[in-house]
């Protein structure tokens, strides 16, 4: 397949089965781009005619590449994408996520001035289903260590549609675990923000489509679908002690007693909310 010469960025698709998206977030895309933007997509040889649907459409766009073989899920798809990718900087896209309007105009001027020690990273709609805005993440202190924080939502971005970041990062920080199938963005987060610098800017860049059956939306309902929890306990032994610590006394903080069925913590936690309460009693 055409391939435009030394393209900048790469857009990365993973997707499996995907039938009812894949029309759509390639238009999308084609949309969007500018010269020097590549659309990379990784099918993990799905059985429900998305593999002939990509192909049909990669047709007449040269600057759509892509893959259908079976692999070991979103991880994996992902690291074949990296490897495929042509562009010096690189973004993944999931195939039911979208950019905002002249956002890779726009990241591509920003990005042509960051070095390879430094990626994009701006805010991120959360919209459900259908397409009602939940709300705005702005994760202005995105940053090594405070992303190991991560029961505060300005320290890490919730979808990859809003960061960008050179592919060389991954020669330092490793691709992503093949054997993470939840939490595999930020636990690669993690690891990219220990060897690059994030230069973020306060506008919308993506859309983060939050279904009822997404990893995401699971991770948040109480399940036992597991969390970041995980990749905070294995990163947080690379710090300090002090600051173990401390960050171990806010997360008690944060996610132990603060979400307590106690109402006396409760109250005790939200004295505003608690005089609004003893004074509509009387």
């Amino acid at each position: 397949m055409n391939h435009p010469s030394a393209p900048i960025l790469s857009v990365i698709t993973p997707t499996f089965n995907s039938l009812p998206f894949i029309e759509e977030c390639i238009l999308h895309v084609e949309s969007e781009r500018i010269d020097g933007v590549e659309h990379v997509i990784v099918d993990g040889a799905s059985t429900d005619g998305t593999e002939a649907l990509i192909s049909e459409l990669a047709q007449s766009r040269p600057y759509v590449s892509w893959i259908s073989e079976p692999d070991t899920g979103q991880s994996s798809a992902m690291n074949r994408g990296i490897a495929l990718a042509k562009g010096r900087f690189i973004c993944f896209l999931n195939v039911d996520d979208y950019f905002e309007p002249a956002c890779l105009k726009l990241v591509v001027s920003k990005l042509l001035k960051l070095s390879e020690n430094q990626f994009l990273v701006g805010n991120c709609n959360v919209v459900n289903g259908q397409g009602k805005l939940l709300s705005v993440r702005k994760p202005s202190r995105c940053g090594y260590p405070q992303i190991l924080q991560f029961w505060k939502p300005d320290v890490f971005p919730p979808n990859p549609s809003s960061y960008f970041y050179p592919k060389s990062i991954h020669d330092r920080a490793g691709l992503y675990d093949e054997e993470e199938h939840y939490v595999l963005d930020y636990e690669m987060f993690v690891r990219i923000l220990r060897f690059a610098t994030p230069h973020y800017i306060n506008h919308t860049l993506g859309n983060f489509v939050l279904h009822d059956n997404t990893k995401t939306f699971l991770n948040t309902r109480g399940t036992k679908t597991p969390s970041k929890l995980h990749v905070y306990e294995k990163y947080l032994l690379n710090l300090p002690k002090w600051q173990r610590w401390t960050f171990e006394v806010q997360r008690w903080y944060h996610t132990v007693l603060k979400r307590s069925n106690n109402r006396l913590i409760f109250f005790a936690l939200r004295p505003m909310y608690a005089l609004r309460y003893v004074l509509k009693k009387f």
